[in-house]
């Protein structure tokens, strides 16, 4: 549940950034993609 703070987010609380969370989901999704050779069809 934890996420990077991004360059330009506020560090108001740690791990919990909007920005962070878009970045990890889009790097999870990248890393489907790589293994599995398509992006989840959800969203």
């Amino acid at each position: 549940d934890h996420v990077p703070t991004m360059e330009g987010d506020s560090n108001d609380n740690p791990s919990y950034s909007s920005v962070g969370r878009l970045f990890a989901i889009g790097y999870l999704k990248g890393l489907q993609e790589a293994v599995y050779g398509h992006a989840s069809k959800e969203n």
